[in-house]
């Protein structure tokens, strides 16, 4: 490891094919959260951001890109306008 926490690696001995399928398998083997547990998760999510922005904090939730297959099984075992946007209505 260097000085500023970077490394080198040699990604010439991976498998392309399985490494880009890895994500999908991982997303097809989830099972969903029930919704209300989920509402009270964010309930909680909530309180916690209200108390970081009352102190001037900003909290940002972030959602890395995805497409195509892995897309499309996260939207099947936890729908955006069923669940994030639940998320985005608690938090602001």
């Amino acid at each position: 490891m260097r000085f500023d926490r970077s490394r080198f690696g040699d990604f010439s001995a991976v498998d392309r094919e399985k490494s880009s399928r890895a994500p999908i398998n991982y997303a097809r083997r989830q099972q969903r959260v029930p919704l209300s547990l989920w509402l009270k998760d964010t309930e909680v999510i909530g309180s916690f951001v209200r108390r970081i922005r009352e102190r001037g904090g900003k909290v940002v939730f972030v959602r890395f890109p995805t497409t195509g297959e892995t897309w499309e099984a996260d939207e099947r075992i936890h729908p955006k306008q069923v669940f994030w946007d639940q998320l985005e209505n608690v938090t602001g």
